[in-house]
């Protein structure tokens, strides 16, 4: 297949798998909450014994969720708008929860679908954490389909947010904090909310920042220095935030285990989300290097304006199941091209070593009468110094 050439920004996409994965446990967990919810197994509503609930609207929020992961790179126009409803939907639940803890009324909406007789108070409500995560996991959807980079932000943003809270709430549980007595954020938060929110952040993190995890462990793009550079940023917020957490302690507003614990997690999102928006810079700027030196290379190899473009995209992509010369024999083949041995070694030889390859090739009309066309080739190659797919420019002979 031939495409076009056009240049935009390209996103990197999770694994399928992980993505139907995650969709197939969120969704069999949330079914099987609410179900329990009707039949009384309380077993399935709560993990640890004792431990807090999934509350019926916490599993209706991940059941959405679930929904969205699956459809959430399809560009049909009916699934497009289900998945801008249910993101919606996700904030709408978490904020009228808020407004409920906020102004110590019942709306109505926690005990909508089944009444909740289990819990001794705030009957049905889910706990502010899980309404916060549940507004700022909306956001994150939203931001992962938008082409506004400034909503973009806020999407990634809003991931870190929900990664933290999570996080804190998962590694209370296993240390055994009894975090709701600490303060009132994460009361009645279930361990299995915890852990389907830190999942789903983690889902839309590695989409949004392009396996941003892979990057920093290859220690790619200057990571040493952009830490070294990031020093003042992160240090200045730093001191803001032990400040804030000395007066918290000070006014008796939390315990001081529980600011020293929160703190530090928030310090770890908050470095790994400043190093990540520098990368991307970094990335962007190595990408637009890397698309003026081809813009160039072009320039000098094309001498009238008048031409046609094309390059070659994933059919061409070098595998182990595939032989070199079968896939180029191909790609002139899509070009509607002819060769004879002779050029076909010169051309292979001048591609592989990674250089751009110009001259005549003979071309076929739908008449089957042939002409000369004046043809460049610029190769791409990967990390490895494989060679990926090709750029093409071809000019007629008059």
């Amino acid at each position: 297949m031939i495409h076009t050439t056009e240049i935009r920004d390209h996103k990197e996409y999770t694994s399928k798998g992980f993505q139907y994965v995650l969709a197939c446990i969120a969704s069999i967990i949330s079914i099987g909450v609410m179900v329990s919810w009707f039949t009384g197994n309380l077993q399935v509503l709560s993990i640890l014994p004792g431990g807090a609930t999934m509350k019926f609207n916490t599993a209706l929020v991940f059941f959405l969720a679930s929904i969205n992961t699956v459809i959430i790179f399809s560009n049909k126009k009916v699934l497009k708008y289900v998945f801008i409803v249910f993101s919606i939907l996700h904030i709408l639940i978490g904020a009228i929860t808020l407004l409920e803890y906020s102004v110590f009324s019942d709306i109505g909406i926690d005990n909508l679908f089944v009444a909740d007789t289990i819990s001794l108070s705030n009957s049905g409500m889910m706990s502010p954490a899980t309404a916060i995560c549940s507004i700022f996991i909306g956001i994150g959807f939203l931001g992962f389909r938008t082409a506004n980079k400034t909503f973009q932000f806020v999407g990634r943003a809003s991931n870190v947010i929900v990664f933290s809270i999570s996080l804190l709430a998962i590694v209370s549980y296993v240390l055994t904090i009894p975090l709701e007595e600490k303060t009132t954020l994460f009361s009645s938060m279930a361990v299995h909310t915890a852990v389907l929110f830190f999942v789903f952040s983690i889902f839309l993190g590695m989409y949004n920042y392009g396996s941003f995890y892979l990057k920093v462990v290859k220690a790619r793009y200057g990571l040493t220095k952009s830490i070294i550079e990031l020093l003042p940023k992160t240090l200045f917020f730093t001191a803001i935030l032990i400040n804030m957490m000395f007066i918290g302690i000070y006014m008796d507003l939390i315990d001081a285990d529980f600011g020293a614990f929160t703190a530090t997690l928030i310090l770890i999102a908050m470095y790994a989300y400043i190093l990540t928006y520098n990368l991307e810079r970094k990335i962007k700027k190595t990408k637009d290097g890397s698309f003026k030196k081809y813009t160039f290379t072009i320039n000098n190899s094309v001498i009238k304006a008048e031409k046609e473009i094309r390059y070659t995209n994933d059919l061409f992509k070098f595998n182990d199941n595939i032989k070199n010369n079968d896939l180029m024999n191909k790609l002139f083949s899509e070009l509607n091209l002819e060769i004879n041995p002779e050029q076909f070694d010169e051309i292979w030889e001048t591609l592989n070593l990674g250089e751009t390859w110009s001259g005549n090739i003979s071309k076929r009309t739908l008449k089957l009468d042939a002409h000369q066309v004046y043809t460049t080739i610029i190769p791409y190659k990967n990390a490895k110094g494989s060679l990926t797919e090709f750029f093409v420019t071809k000019r007629r002979i008059l």
